[in-house]
């Protein structure tokens, strides 16, 4: 789809008449209109409805027919009356406005799929990282700790082999994250990133 889009558009047929709901890209703010899909006129309306930059979704009918002809399969989809729309109908979607706009959200999960995560599942993955980069210092520094005060003879040969453990079990949780093949292979942020997420990052990243 070259073009731009900026709107979907869902359909439901019943009885020789068109329920039609038109959502922004963001999936809100539906308009509703109808008409006849058996005379010239109402599909000369249904065209004139249909806005520059949108999408559709259409239950399979002589008018979805024409309208494909019409406008091409870049902009029409048609799913089957009597399977797809059925299957919506006994899941609970009323025919008419509600399964127009229903067909609408279908083709809206389609043609614009989540691809960037949301500011509150950033800030999750950031509280995450904070947390284990803690979990390693606090790891190190205890180390640190008990081999200090083995060298000055405070502690016993048993508090060595603890902080050796400690210093071991760091050194595997970095190994593990390094190896994490679900990590990306890019930085989260690049070098002239000054946003205040991106100096928290590079903060807690040196914190090891």
């Amino acid at each position: 789809m070259e073009q731009k889009l900026v709107s979907v558009v869902g359909m439901d047929i019943q009885a020789q008449r068109y329920s039609m709901c038109i959502l922004n890209k963001a999936g809100k703010q539906p308009r509703y209109y109808h008409g006849r899909v058996d005379t010239a006129s109402g599909q000369k309306k249904f065209f004139s409805l249909l806005p520059d930059d949108s999408v559709a979704l259409l239950p399979s009918s002589p008018l979805a027919t024409l309208a494909l002809h019409t406008l091409g399969e870049q902009r029409i989809t048609i799913k089957d009356a009597e399977l797809d729309y059925a299957i919506w109908e006994r899941a609970g979607i009323e025919r008419g406005e509600p399964m127009a706009r229903f067909a609408a959200l279908v083709l809206r999960s389609v043609c614009f799929p989540p691809t960037e995560m949301t500011v509150a599942q950033q800030l999750e993955l950031f509280a995450y990282q904070a947390k284990e980069l803690q979990r390693i210092k606090d790891i190190g520094n205890r180390s640190q700790q008990l081999a200090g005060q083995v060298l000055e003879r405070k502690a016993g040969m048993q508090d060595w082999d603890a902080a050796l453990k400690l210093e071991q079990d760091s050194k595997k949780v970095l190994l593990m994250d390094e190896a994490d093949p679900k990590d990306p292979e890019l930085p989260l942020f690049n070098e002239q990133d000054t946003s205040f997420l991106a100096q928290l990052y590079r903060l807690l990243s040196s914190i090891h």
